[in-house]
């Protein structure tokens, strides 16, 4: 009978992972067989691409072949040759969406893992595809319609400066944005326009460690494209490639992104996903949470002092100028103008809070004015759409 190995010490809260970083590890140490099947799972949905790519090398090579014998013209070839480059492109505007859809069920798991929550593998795959397969498909198509753009340009004109220019914008602006629009959505409910704008912003908060990170994810398989033409061998490494260091690479992702939403979103729009599925001593989420609050609290501040002045320039209010603007309360503002109390400014949330109108009151009149984020006058609040809510 084996004898089971005893922890040399109890369970210790320092061995808990506090950073992304040390969860990551963490997770690959105790979910191995987990991210094993995810990487099984991608290789399904990947599976159509991999034939896909086999087919058009081996039609690659069957014409350089046909070429070579004087089957054919090498005018004819180069021709039959770029028609298949643009139906191989125009596939991918079908298998990308699909591949997308298999990754919003793994980043499901994978997102699960980064919580330190329980793992109903197929109960959470299919419910990752179930909210997220729509603006995964999005992304995949937007993504494959830029990619067949500019092959289909590199195809009539060839690989000239203009379209080195084009793959450059296209590898270091948008397949970024993609990448981080996935991870984002995994979190946070929005359309995919919110979705495609935040992303952007978080771009440029994140730059280096995004550019890394896109590097490592899709490096390997453009060298695999150029340095290797040997039928079959190509298909098999990227199987091999898909199934072992994808998902791992996908889990690298989550951490950092994580990470990123903590520091951009979370800390003030989000306090109850801040450093979830890490061990924070209370202390320390405590001032945290209290640092999310100065912060939104002076850009509250700015925001509303900024739309005071815009609505008093609107209705033309003459001889007044503000002398200072006081929260009494959260997102309540006492105004003095010409040195006396004159005006009340709070934010009322809307109908479906997700967002917050201005409600200007006057202390003389008893009158109240209501606003949008546009400051456009409204006695009825409106539905404005902000940054939205975030998944269960």
């Amino acid at each position: 009978m084996a004898k089971r190995k005893i922890a040399e010490s109890d369970f210790l809260e320092s061995s808990l992972p506090q950073t992304r970083r040390s969860q990551f590890f963490d997770i690959l140490k105790n979910n191995l067989w987990i991210i094993f099947r995810l990487g099984l799972i991608l290789l399904l949905f990947f599976l159509p691409l991999i034939i896909k790519s086999y087919f058009v090398d081996f039609l690659n090579v069957a014409t350089i072949e046909a070429v070579k014998d004087g089957l054919l013209l090498e005018e004819e070839g180069n021709f039959w040759t770029r028609i298949i480059f643009i139906i191989a492109n125009g596939i991918d505007l079908i298998l990308y969406p699909l591949i997308f859809i298999g990754i919003a069920g793994v980043l499901r798991v994978l997102r699960q893992l980064v919580h330190s929550e329980g793992v109903m593998f197929s109960y959470l795959f299919k419910k990752g595809i179930k909210d997220n397969f729509k603006q995964y498909m999005l992304i995949g198509l937007f993504a494959s319609i830029l990619k067949f753009a500019i092959n289909l340009f590199a195809a009539f004109y060839g690989f000239n400066s203009l379209t080195v220019s084009l793959l450059v914008i296209f590898m270091t602006i948008f397949v970024p944005i993609f990448v981080i629009c996935v991870y984002y959505g995994l979190i946070y409910q929005n359309s995919f326009l919110i979705t495609f704008r935040n992303s952007f912003f978080i771009y440029f908060k994140s730059f280096l460690p995004t550019l890394a990170f896109v590097i490592v994810l899709f490096l390997p398989p453009i060298l695999m494209e150029f340095l290797l033409s040997w039928l079959m061998v190509k298909q098999i490494i990227y199987a091999v490639l898909i199934v072992l260091p994808l998902p791992i690479i996908l889990l690298v992702g989550t951490c950092l992104y994580f990470n990123v939403f903590d520091r951009v979103i979370n800390i003030t729009e989000f306090p109850e996903l801040l450093r979830k599925g890490l061990y924070v001593p209370h202390i320390e989420m405590e001032a945290l949470i209290q640092k999310g609050l100065d912060i939104k609290t002076k850009r509250g501040f700015k925001d509303s002092y900024t739309k005071l002045i815009e609505i008093f320039k609107r209705f033309n209010i003459k001889g007044e100028y503000v002398t200072s603007l006081i929260e009494k309360e959260e997102d309540c503002y006492d105004i003095i103008v010409d040195n006396k109390y004159k005006y009340v400014l709070f934010e009322k949330e809307t109908l479906n809070e997700e967002s917050s109108d201005l409600v200007l009151v006057s202390l003389k009149s008893g009158d109240g004015y209501y606003f949008d984020s546009e400051l456009q006058k409204y006695f009825i609040l409106t539905n404005v759409v902000s940054r939205g809510k975030h998944h269960e």
